[in-house]
């Protein structure tokens, strides 16, 4: 409705003569904007759309059909259908698995990731090699998603990307001093690069500290 508004608007500009530049609206022009918009499923049957000329600008005019939006609302509208071969699964458990197909989809986003678990480029061509890089890229998007379970569990709530993108930028640092007058050896500091409010939250809740060197 607002884009047939819009354009049904835009056409009284023009026969107003209020629009002053750009390419004048025609009426086969209009015709297939109009068409393109309610090719959409259920789209046609909801509204009666005239075009017409009058001082060679196009003319619209359009009726959104109550009765037709009421039928689709009570036959079609909100209504799915789900089909499983779980014979043992209860109502609740098959919209339950239904509902959380979007985990899996997310999966699949995240092996498309350029910077994180990306699947491509695989760089193999015989069958075994390719089977092997998609064992460990799958194994990876496992342990990564045990990750980001555990972090959840410590109230850390956040997508795989941005977890593992903070991780990446968490580093120690090694800083070499040279000899001087009282120390005639090169002095040797270990420490870490400064760390945002997310990066320090995820190393304490990791317990990074651990695995710093002595």
């Amino acid at each position: 409705v607002v884009l047939v508004g819009e354009l049904q608007a835009s056409l009284e500009r023009w026969q107003k003569g209020e629009v002053k530049s750009g390419r004048a609206p025609t009426q086969e022009g209009t015709k297939k904007k109009v068409a393109g918009w309610l090719a959409a499923r259920d789209m046609k049957g909801l509204f009666t759309v005239e075009v017409s000329l009058k001082d060679k600008v196009p003319v619209l005019a359009y009726r959104f059909e109550e009765k037709a939006w009421q039928e689709l609302q009570s036959t079609r509208l909100g209504k799915t259908i789900l089909f499983t071969d779980q014979d043992t699964w209860s109502d609740a458990e098959i919209v339950k698995g239904y509902r959380s197909q979007h985990h899996v989809e997310a999966a699949f986003r995240d092996m498309k990731n350029v910077h994180h678990l990306a699947l491509r480029p695989q760089r193999h061509w015989t069958d075994q090699k390719i089977q092997v890089h998609v064992f460990y890229c799958v194994l990876g998007l496992m342990m990564c998603g045990l990750l980001r379970r555990e972090l959840d569990r410590k109230g850390i709530k956040r997508s795989l990307p941005a977890l593992l993108e903070d991780l990446g930028q968490i580093h120690e640092v090694c800083v070499v001093y040279p000899p001087s007058q009282t120390q005639p050896e090169p002095k040797v500091a270990l420490t870490l690069s400064t760390l945002s409010k997310e990066q320090q939250a995820l190393y304490d809740a990791l317990d990074l500290q651990r695995f710093r060197s002595p």
